[in-house]
């Protein structure tokens, strides 16, 4: 009866919608992984909690001797004239850290041809984020962005906060359709969403966004470089195994939503192009996205996503 009923809307399958009940009892996943990374650091400025990306603010902790190797930047010249021995001020990183989800709901994303929608995909990783960061009491905010504009949420330390945040996702989400009329240029789109968060002017913020990044291009580029240059910035690919590798087993037909072209399952160049041009996209988003801070994860459509995604942010 389920199944019928889901035929008959799609808008009851959660593998095409959102599901906002599905969206919010993800607050009840327990210990699925954390924002914050794996190894203490050590030294003058360690952070006090297991984080792989970069402090948030110093705290004070104590003075201590001078050894070989302590950056001369902490000395305290005070003490040390008083007690004739060279001092240092030892501090401790905050554990604040403000986290900006960026999900992607652009009509690229309302594709799979293996389980879930790409859409829904972005939009449960963007959901399971947010409910985890509440957990670890950090403020957590987002820009959630498709074709024909955004909407930005400050990020609070909240739970109205966060079922905002959630609420966001299902409503973009939920204006997706096959029947919609052609958007404007994924580069375009994509560029705009970049240019309102760099003029946030975020600082010292772990930004992750959830995307196929189609139309990344040059202008992008340098905005998501201005913005790594002062946060830490978290790349999620969405993509479904068609967009790495042509599976015809019979003719098809490949749209953009206004032209479309009919391929046969004989053509091998266009098929070895296609996967070489698929490639060349995704060495350079990993190029772009990996770093020491932040690593880069890929996602597929294949039902899979949550599992992945929690092992990737636990280093597995």
């Amino acid at each position: 009866m389920a199944v019928r009923e889901q035929q008959k809307n799609p808008e009851l399958d959660p593998r095409i919608y959102t599901d906002f009940n599905r969206l919010v009892q993800f607050k009840y996943m327990k210990n699925s992984f954390t924002l914050t990374p794996y190894d203490k650091a050590s030294g003058l400025m360690s952070g006090r909690h297991l984080s792989r990306f970069r402090g948030r603010g110093l705290n004070f902790e104590e003075f201590r001797h001078y050894h070989e190797g302590d950056d001369i930047r902490s000395m305290d010249w005070r003490v040390t004239m008083r007690t004739r021995q060279p001092y240092v001020r030892v501090y401790s990183e905050e554990k604040d850290l403000p986290v900006i989800l960026v999900v992607d709901q652009r009509k690229s994303m309302f594709f799979s041809s293996q389980h879930t929608m790409k859409s829904v995909v972005a939009a449960e990783l963007g959901a399971i984020c947010a409910w985890q960061v509440l957990k670890d009491s950090d403020r957590v905010g987002c820009l959630t962005f498709n074709d024909d504009g955004h909407s930005w949420i400050s990020p609070q330390r909240s739970q109205k906060n966060t079922l905002q945040i959630v609420k966001s996702f299902e409503a973009y989400n939920h204006q997706l359709s096959a029947s919609n009329e052609v958007p404007q240029s994924a580069t375009q789109s994509l560029n705009l969403a970049f240019k309102t968060l760099r003029q946030m002017q975020l600082k010292g913020a772990l930004v992750i966004m959830f995307s196929d990044f189609k139309g990344l291009d040059a202008q992008a580029t340098k905005q998501l470089q201005i913005l790594k240059s002062s946060n830490d910035v978290l790349g999620v690919m969405v993509s479904d195994i068609f967009e790495h590798k042509l599976q015809p087993t019979a003719e098809f037909y490949a749209t953009n939503g206004a032209q479309q072209i009919a391929l046969s399952k004989d053509a091998k160049d266009l098929s070895t192009r296609y996967e070489e041009y698929a490639k060349s996209e995704l060495a350079r988003l990993k190029h772009l996205f990996t770093t020491r801070s932040a690593p880069y994860i890929q996602v597929s459509t294949d039902g899979n996503h949550i599992h992945d995604f929690q092992m990737s942010m636990r280093g597995n």
